[in-house]
């Protein structure tokens, strides 16, 4: 009869599919869910998720970074005593967490000696600077050469004076 296992080679070949198709879903459902988890060695995968800056005035930052750098705003949190804008890059790997503090120093932050800068890829420095001229924007640094093998990369600064590096093709 259907569905007795092992009476007919053609039944058992199809059990054996099926119960090795229901395998393979249910550990293809746990690679999936635990791949970001561990890597093949066992060890814990880290993965940079983003950087906070802290910002004088959030509407300025959030415009040049989302008009400028083409970033999204993804959401707005509040918390006790500040604002959270964090900012996805355009292929939504990497996120840039503006902080607008509720008391914030009347000059804005002071930016250290210890931090240096944020990089961004553009496809063409020829057609970002277009764009930073229309928008009101200067560099900081014009595009140059980085190393006589095609690497060429710019600064402009950000509303708080956050140095941002733009680099158009990465040659080491």
């Amino acid at each position: 009869s259907v569905g007795v296992i092992g009476k007919y080679p053609v039944q058992i070949f199809y059990n054996n599919l099926v119960i090795l198709s229901i395998n393979l879903i249910i550990s293809m459902y746990f690679y999936f869910l635990f791949r970001d988890i561990t890597t093949q060695k066992g060890e814990i995968f880290m993965k940079l998720l983003h950087t906070m800056i802290r910002v004088k005035n959030a509407d300025e930052s959030v415009k040049f970074y989302t008009e400028l750098l083409n970033m999204k705003l993804d959401k707005k949190k509040r918390l006790d005593d500040c604002w959270l804008y964090f900012l996805t890059d355009e292929d939504g790997t990497t996120q840039l967490e503006l902080t607008a503090n509720d008391e914030t120093p009347e000059n804005g932050y002071n930016l250290g000696s210890g931090f240096g800068h944020l990089a961004f890829s553009v496809e063409s420095l020829d057609e970002f600077t277009e764009k930073l001229h229309s928008l009101g924007y200067e560099y900081l640094y014009e595009p140059f050469d980085l190393n006589g093998k095609g690497t060429k990369i710019a600064f402009v600064t950000d509303p708080d004076g956050y140095e941002i590096e733009l680099i158009e093709k990465v040659v080491w």
